[in-house]
């Protein structure tokens, strides 16, 4: 255990100078452990091959039918050697359809089968060595290597589970499930290597929690296998309604899917069910906090999102003010980022207040996120223009994909030739954000602890600033208070 958790602090401690390291050994290293899994089996199975009439399902089937209850609750012992696959979609963005593929069917999946066919086989010849047979498949001399390659490959798997879990966390923030967090890019090349300090530190307290409470990884088992069990399930739903709403598949197809592998998955989910209370309960408290999180956050953005255009007021009436030349405008280019088209920033109208001018060339942009990957650079951006011609303001969106970095100044050199009555100047442009100071009304009712859970989450919200990767010298913060 002391081993573990000087190795896990170190891990966690190095993640804020970038990953790339990690990456450059993640294909040798994974390819010497598969072929090191697949020599250790090898030698068994040629001693013992009547194990090979194991890949057989007729087996499994004749076990299931002869003794259902016995098999039931052998499907939650045994659902640790079926899982892994389920985590390859999250690469999927990263390296495509045809890698995953060709790794898992001519790489993974034939090394995992011949290392648990040989493990099946010592076993059958050596009854004593079912309390550690994959350890028990290596010559002595070897053990001591295999414990240092699978350490090593242990700390690429946790590599690639944290670089997850900061890439998830991006795309639910630019998907409005969470507060913006604090993001930063460790590479200059690759977008999509970055570090999210407070999910960082999060990921490392909840891991030696779980360490010191479960203390080994066979406890650690039980919560794990119903994890990855319902993980499976979740995914086929929504892959059933992708499949329905946005390819169009017939009812029957979707029907046959979601009977075959729905129902298998689902059988491993209710064999698992049975392990709650010994350790199952810890991912089902996990996920309702994570879902009480989210819920909470988007019913509060969208009571603060309702306040705040009482305090900004429509665009057009504002517009129109301005039109009647009772406004000074001085040199220079400023940009509001905002939510909408349809309301005043409240940054512009503070601006205006304070300074009683507004400059000649005022651009109001919107940085929407939708549900894909990725945005080519030359569809991102979108220039109209605002109240009378040659006025000098306009409305810019700027359309990214979860996966995209919100790098305004970046995507902005993107509008360059869109419109005659805007010019983006990347070393003169000014920045301003509206930011509301957010406060609970005092009161009673049973919403009352999610409008203090929202303030607490909104306390915790990465600057925008640094989210947008605006030159800090030449943004300005104007706002106001709303309570909800």
């Amino acid at each position: 255990m002391p081993a573990s958790l000087v190795i896990l602090a170190l891990l966690f401690a190095v993640q804020r100078f970038g990953t790339h390291w990690v990456g450059r050994a993640f294909g040798p290293v994974m390819v010497l452990w598969f072929a090191t899994l697949a020599a250790l089996g090898i030698p068994a199975i040629v001693a013992h091959p009547g194990v090979l009439r194991g890949l057989s399902p007729t087996y499994a089937l004749a076990f299931a039918v002869d003794r259902p209850v016995v098999a039931f609750i052998a499907m939650g012992a045994i659902v640790l050697t079926i899982t892994g696959a389920e985590a390859l979609y999250a690469d999927m963005g990263h390296f495509g359809a045809r890698p995953i593929r060709l790794a898992w069917f001519f790489v993974v999946f034939p090394c995992l089968t011949v290392n648990y066919l040989g493990q099946s086989a010592l076993i059958l010849t050596d009854p004593s060595a079912v309390d550690q047979p994959f350890f028990r498949l290596a010559p002595q001399p070897l053990v001591l290597p295999i414990v240092v390659l699978a350490t090593i490959a242990t700390v690429i798997a946790s590599q690639a589970v944290i670089s997850g879990a900061f890439s998830v966390s991006q795309q639910a923030l630019h998907l409005g499930l969470i507060p913006r967090l604090s993001v930063r890019h460790t590479s200059e090349s690759e977008s999509g290597q970055i570090f999210v300090p407070i999910i960082n530190w999060a990921l490392f307290f909840g891991v030696v929690v779980l360490i010191l409470g479960f203390r080994s990884s066979q406890a650690l088992a039980n919560a794990y296998g119903l994890a990855v069990t319902g993980t499976l399930v979740l995914t086929t739903i929504l892959y059933g309604g992708l499949a329905d709403r946005g390819w169009h598949w017939p009812m029957w197809r979707v029907v046959v899917f979601m009977v075959v592998v729905g129902g298998l998955e689902a059988s491993f989910l209710g064999a698992n069910l049975t392990k709650i209370m010994h350790g199952g309960w810890l991912p089902i408290v996990i996920a309702s906090g994570v879902i009480v999180v989210m819920t909470t956050w988007r019913w509060g953005a969208a009571l603060v999102r309702a306040r705040r255009e009482e305090l900004e007021g429509p665009l057009d009436e504002w517009l129109a003010q301005l039109d009647t030349g009772t406004v000074r405008r001085v040199p220079g280019q400023s940009i509001y980022l905002h939510t909408n088209t349809r309301t005043v920033p409240l940054a512009l109208k503070e601006s205006l207040r304070f300074h009683q001018s507004v400059h000649e060339h005022v651009a109001i942009v919107t940085v929407e996120v939708g549900n894909v990957p990725h945005v080519h650079h030359v569809d991102r951006v979108r220039i109209t223009d605002l109240g009378t011609p040659n006025d000098g303001i306009v409305a810019i969106s700027i359309k990214l994909g979860f996966n995209d970095s919100p790098d305004v100044p970046h995507n902005l050199r993107w509008s360059q030739g869109k419109s005659d009555d805007f010019a983006f100047d990347p070393k003169c442009a000014r920045y301003f954000l509206s930011v509301l100071d957010v406060h609970a009304r005092e009161g009673r009712g049973p919403v009352l602890w999610r409008k203090h859970l929202f303030v607490l989450l909104s306390r915790i919200a990465g600057s925008r600033v640094d989210a947008f990767r605006l030159p800090p010298s030449r943004t300005a913060i104007l706002g106001g208070r709303v309570y909800i």
